[in-house]
């Protein structure tokens, strides 16, 4: 009997759905009502008020508008930045595994090792 009732679900994906749309239907109104109010209070402003309103929401939008762009472009810059640093460290990286090789080879070949002051001058 308990392992019944363990293995049926508590909710169903219906009641789910059902308490979504509901809950959305509850926030679909709350907006509307809201939204009217907001309506009624700014036909009430008088028109020199709204241009002052109208001018100074474009006035941030033409800011945010500017940062974006700055940012992206530094988000660009950087990006190639990092691709050239990848690059140059990919080159950088087979020019010391071929030193290394080399270096290798040759202490093996002439049997002493390549010496310090040699090493620390280059």
């Amino acid at each position: 009997m308990l392992g019944a009732a363990l293995r049926k679900p508590a909710v169903t994906w219906s009641e789910v759905v059902q308490c979504v749309w509901r809950a959305l239907g509850h926030g679909l109104e709350w907006a509307d009502r809201a939204l009217s109010r907001a309506g009624e209070q700014l036909a009430r402003l008088p028109g020199d008020v709204l241009i002052c309103v109208a001018a100074y929401c474009a006035l941030v939008a033409l800011v945010a508008l500017v940062g974006w762009s700055r940012a992206s472009g530094r988000r660009r810059r950087t990006v190639v930045s990092l691709l050239n640093a990848e690059r140059e460290l990919a080159e950088l990286q087979s020019r010391y595994e071929t030193e290394v090789k080399w270096r290798t080879a040759a202490q093996k070949v002439l049997g002493n090792p390549t010496p310090e002051k040699e090493i620390s001058e280059r």
